[in-house]
């Protein structure tokens, strides 16, 4: 990419955040506070004592082998399984137990492994939809950009189920930025992701981030992005955070050295 398309999208990012930067809290808040939340499945326990935040302004990975716990906490943070232990707080309020919508209202929004889209809504549609709660017309200019940067203006009025399963993935992350939510959590966003994408949608994080102050905590296998992208990375095992700090760090522990090459637990 030029150096005079990146100084565009990033005048495109500094006029739309102008109006919406992050006035409830400054960098280095909390935005969430996961503490000590289990969750098992009949006699399986998916994760066990997690502790793990995320401050305003950050940038959180969290990697691991397969079978780690990864989605099923974030699954659990953002209301889809009531945790069994622990509590959850969300820009300082309690969110433990509390069902998707209501978890949504208190500032986060999410995408999943599989696109959960308005399918027989167009692409256009779709991301209007998204922008209803905020009310923000900088929104609606976000949504636009967004669609510019990732080759979707061209399919806006077709049904979203007519994308193939990449630009569906795009067009969900569109759908979870344009919330106007404090934190944005995603769920293996660069599965199925043209390569090409993928580092325009590290370029756009990074942006969001960088403009609007936008929080992420993204569960990723793509360690590559995941390095180039977060501020800092969580590494989980048996269901439980092992390590936690950038990616240097993290490569010299001895409990994530472990947890790799002595293999993890079968399954998501």
């Amino acid at each position: 990419m030029s150096s005079r398309i990146q100084l565009t999208v990033d005048v495109e990012f500094i006029f739309i955040s102008s109006h919406s930067k992050q006035t409830s809290s400054s960098l280095g808040t909390t935005i969430l506070r996961v503490v000590d939340v289990g969750k098992s499945f009949g006699g399986v326990v998916a994760i066990r004592n997690v502790n793990l935040e995320v401050s305003a302004g950050e940038v959180l990975g969290v990697i691991g082998p397969n079978g780690a716990g990864k989605t099923t906490l974030i699954d659990t943070v953002s209301g889809f399984y009531r945790p069994d232990a622990g509590r959850i707080y969300v820009n300082g309020l309690d969110a433990t137990g509390l069902p998707p919508h209501r978890v949504a209202r208190q500032g986060v929004s999410r995408t999943f492994q599989v696109p959960k889209i308005l399918r027989n809504l167009t692409v256009e549609e779709n991301i209007r939809s998204a922008t209803i709660a905020s009310k923000r017309a900088e929104f609606e200019r976000l949504g636009n950009v967004l669609m510019d940067r990732f080759g979707l203006n061209k399919l806006r009025d077709r049904p979203a189920r007519t994308l193939s399963g990449g630009q569906q993935k795009l067009l969900e992350f569109v759908r979870a930025v344009v919330q106007d939510s404090s934190l944005v959590i995603l769920d293996e966003p660069v599965g199925g992701v043209h390569p090409d994408m993928i580092n325009i949608l590290g370029e756009v994080i990074r942006s969001l981030n960088r403009e609007y102050g936008r929080s992420f905590l993204i569960v990723e296998h793509n360690i590559p992005f995941v390095t180039e992208v977060c501020s800092r990375i969580c590494v989980m095992s048996e269901g439980t955070v092992i390590a936690s700090g950038s990616m240097e760090e993290i490569l010299h522990a001895e409990s994530v050295i472990e947890a790799y090459l002595g293999g993890g637990d079968a399954g998501g």
